[in-house]
């Protein structure tokens, strides 16, 4: 029987789409290539930092009043993973309007749906 040692190591993930339990789960995760990972808070990614920090890229959905906070968290945790706010054409001015005016952000992208795949994470 073997141990935990003897198996073999999990890669993490390129990327990780945090979502928020409250909301429903945007069909660009599905094609994506990232790990969904639901989380209960904006405000809370307890239990998931050493996941962040294993991974180059967090996409973030704009659509949710939270991504913002999600993109501050994340930042917190660890700068050098990028985030990614996926947003439509018509949701990218008020994203770009809200990143413009929100501290301690660091770099954050915005990406429409369709150029969300395993590429843009790879970037």
């Amino acid at each position: 029987m073997g141990t935990a040692a003897d198996a073999p190591a999990r890669a993490a993930p390129s990327s990780l789409a945090l979502v928020v339990r409250d909301r429903p789960v945007p069909r660009w995760t599905q094609t994506s290539g990232a790990t969904v990972v639901e989380i209960t808070h904006p405000e809370t990614l307890d239990g998931i930092d050493e996941a962040i920090s294993a991974t180059e890229c967090v996409l973030v959905d704009a659509a949710s009043p939270h991504f913002v906070s999600l993109a501050r968290r994340v930042h917190a945790l660890d700068a050098s993973v990028q985030v990614v706010a996926v947003a439509d054409a018509e949701q990218v001015p008020a994203a770009r309007r809200a990143l413009l005016y929100a501290p301690g952000l660091g770099e954050v992208w915005i990406a429409s749906p369709t150029e969300v795949n395993n590429a843009l994470a790879e970037r």
